[in-house]
């Protein structure tokens, strides 16, 4: 599909040049982003990726706000409306406010596609004005930070510039130095074979199946507390399939991850907090209402 969307758009000639070009400017491509996600996230490293830009999509940023904690979101401008409506009627205090405007982008370069999250940083004029300004089908470079998250996708970029072709060719040759310098950290980190504890990869596993794997392994060191992601990947499942056992599964994850906190605030006796935990479980997984039973013995 990437590829016939590059033959519509332009020659074959053109599409193998700026594949060479994009392997030549980049510190690191998306494949071994991808590999690398978690060691480059928690490093901290500025990563320098770039490709053809296939969607740009305008976001709208929502910022909620109920008294005790405030929550920023970001939605695409065309369910904007919908969704402040819908805020208004769950919200118990303030009504949530569209805070900015900014822009994600899908990226091919060749090995794959990342995610630009241009909405929910904190940018100057510079940036926002490049972000506005870049067109799909455009070749574009990006300097940022790399997040991994728990999603099919894997990880998205946090932008802290951009760059054309021309300013890639101007940057390569004016700060050679800086450059280099910054892709051999990458390069550091890539060969790096080192494994990540369970309890690291959880919060960033791809797929549900990924955090499976890690609770059928023997000896995987895992809490209470950590079964709260076989219970969304349990969840996860039911949603696909309807499986009503795996909804039962929930039921049985949730009442493990949450008994550790549970017998904690009935030993300190502590009056302020609801230990109504069928409410909360139901107030979390309105879809299983009716679906599954509520242990009587909890």
């Amino acid at each position: 599909m990437l590829n016939r969307f590059a033959n519509r758009t332009m020659t074959r000639t053109r599409y193998t040049e700026i594949r060479r070009t994009v392997r030549r400017h980049v510190t690191i491509n998306s494949q071994q982003a991808l590999e690398k996600r978690m060691p480059l996230s928690e490093a901290g490293k500025k990563v320098l990726m770039g490709g053809i830009v296939l969607k740009k999509v305008a976001m709208g940023v929502i910022l909620s706000d109920n008294d005790l904690y405030q929550i920023r979101g970001a939605v695409p401008l065309e369910r904007l409306e919908r969704e402040l409506a819908l805020q208004a009627n769950e919200s118990h205090g303030k009504p949530a406010v569209l805070e900015k405007t900014g822009y994600n982008f899908v990226i091919y370069d060749g090995t794959g596609t990342f995610e630009i999250n241009g909405s929910l940083g904190d940018f100057d004029r510079d940036v926002h004005r490049k972000m506005y300004q870049i067109k799909k089908g455009d070749i574009v470079f990006v300097a940022g930070e790399l997040v991994s998250m728990n999603s099919p996708s894997g990880y998205f970029i946090r932008p802290s510039d951009f760059y054309s072709e021309s300013e890639m060719e101007f940057y390569r040759q004016v700060a050679a130095d800086t450059y280099d310098r910054s892709r051999k950290q990458i390069n550091e980190i890539r060969k790096n074979k080192t494994r990540e504890p369970a309890q690291y990869s959880l919060p960033h596993a791809r797929q549900p199946w990924d955090v499976v794997k890690l609770f059928l392994k023997p000896s995987h060191g895992l809490t209470d507390s950590d079964y709260c992601w076989l219970e969304f990947a349990a969840d996860s499942y039911f949603n696909q399939t309807g499986d009503i056992r795996a909804a039962r599964l929930i039921v049985k994850y949730y009442l493990i991850h949450i008994s550790d906190e549970k017998r904690r605030y009935i030993e300190e006796e502590n009056t302020d907090y609801p230990l109504d935990f069928e409410e909360n479980f139901f107030s979390m997984y309105p879809h299983l209402q009716g679906v599954v039973e509520w242990p009587e013995d909890h």
